[in-house]
């Protein structure tokens, strides 16, 4: 987490030791996608899809998300509500891993990925952290 204090960066890193634990479950997003949900920390949500992405539509939510542009206002905590990366695995014609740390973002910008997915032909995902054992 970065912060610019009366003119001074303040860096802080925050990362979590304990995640919420539960069995691993599907969930029908009512609109053709399924998901296998497993346990995940916000700051490394894994999102592997069955067919590969293409490149437009996944940039368009990043740089939205991303807020390279700064427009997002802080909220009461002086948080932004952005995600704080995003990396990019294709895996052949058999899929796309995305790897995200969601910062401050809201569980919006989470369903909004998902209804991006499902505009690009993705009807069965796996989400996971790769941190979480």
């Amino acid at each position: 987490m970065a912060a610019n204090v009366s003119g001074e960066a303040k860096l802080q890193e925050v990362n979590p030791s304990t995640h919420l634990s539960f069995e691993p479950f599907k969930l029908d997003t009512g609109n053709g996608l399924v998901a296998a949900v497993h346990p995940v920390v916000w700051n490394d949500v894994s999102i592997k899809t069955d067919v590969r992405l293409p490149d437009g539509e996944i940039e368009a939510w990043a740089m939205q998300w991303l807020d390279m542009d700064d427009h997002h206002a802080q909220d009461e905590n002086g948080l932004q509500g952005v995600i704080h990366s995003i990396l990019r695995d294709d895996t052949g014609d058999e899929g796309t891993e995305l790897t995200i740390d969601f910062g401050s973002a809201p569980v919006g910008a989470l369903n909004d990925l998902l209804s991006v997915l499902h505009k690009c032909g993705v009807s069965y995902i796996t989400i996971h952290s790769g941190s979480v054992q």
